[in-house]
């Protein structure tokens, strides 16, 4: 458990300064943010599920095609949050095409969680699938956590 610990603080303090320095975080992140992130995220649930090695192996390939998949969707419908922006300018047909959209966005998002629940199933202890959803929450978390922590950095060194 200490080892984990230390690798996942190792990974933290090696890749916590440039985390978010490289590219724009809130745009598109550059492939080595991207890389960081996933490596962290690794150590990171590792950690927290406390994976075995044989768990590992079976939950990382299901897990990593979960989270394309995810990515896969949110890319789609990128166009529909720019749309929300400029909401107060759509006629009410559109707002309503919008609303409709928005509804859909959702519902495939639960089908993909769902699909993907079922499948960490099979490969983890329920306990365990319980504990990635914490986890996933947690994670998100640290990430703003270390998002704000860089900002506020850059910001007393006169970067924006």
């Amino acid at each position: 458990m200490r080892t984990t610990y230390f690798i996942l603080l190792l990974i933290f303090g090696l890749g916590s300064g440039s985390l978010f320095g490289q590219g724009g975080f809130e745009n598109e992140p550059n492939p080595a943010v991207q890389e960081k992130i996933k490596t962290y995220r690794v150590a990171f649930f590792t950690q927290k599920l406390n994976l075995t090695t044989e768990e590992a192996t079976t939950f990382w390939p299901v897990y990593n095609a979960y989270d394309h998949e995810r990515m896969a969707h949110r890319n789609k419908t990128r166009d529909l949050m720019v749309k929300a922006k400029n909401i107060e300018s759509l006629s009410d047909a559109e707002a309503g095409e919008l609303a409709d959209a928005y509804l859909e966005h959702k519902k495939v998002e639960y089908e993909l969680q769902r699909k993907y629940h079922e499948k960490f199933k099979q490969v983890l202890p329920v306990r365990k699938v319980a504990l990635l959803y914490k986890a996933e929450q947690q994670f998100k978390a640290e990430i703003l956590r270390m998002l704000r922590r860089e900002r506020m950095e850059n910001r007393r060194n006169g970067r924006n």
